[in-house]
C-alpha cells in the first residue's frame, strides 16, 4: 500500500479508536449504572496508540522519539504537564 495511503488509513483508524474511547467516557459519564473497566479503558487506550506507533514509523519515528519531543515541548510551558514528566520520568 502506498505510503499516503498508509497515512490516511493510520489516521482514520487513529480517529475512529479516540472515538472509541470517548464513547466509552462519555457513558461512564451520563449513562447511569455505566463504569468502563481500567482493562477496558487501556485496551482502547492500546488501539489508539497502535495506530500512533504507525503514524510515527511513517515519518521514521519510534515511540519513544515522540514521547520525548511531547515532554521536551510541555516542560517548555506549551499546555499542562503531568506530573511524571515534570519529575523526569520521560527524560
Amino acid at each position: 500500500m502506498p505510503a499516503m495511503l498508509q497515512r490516511d488509513h493510520a489516521i482514520l483508524g487513529l480517529v475512529g479508536e479516540a472515538g472509541e474511547l470517548a464513547d466509552m467516557h462519555k457513558k461512564d459519564v451520563f449513562k447511569p449504572g455505566h463504569e468502563s473497566t481500567r482493562a477496558q479503558r487501556l485496551d482502547e487506550l492500546g488501539d489508539v496508540l497502535y495506530y500512533v506507533a504507525i503514524l510515527a514509523h511513517l515519518d521514521y519515528c519510534t515511540i519513544e522519539q515522540l514521547s520525548q519531543m511531547n515532554a521536551a515541548k510541555l516542560a517548555d510551558g506549551h499546555g499542562w504537564l503531568p506530573d511524571y514528566v515534570r519529575e523526569g520520568a520521560l527524560r
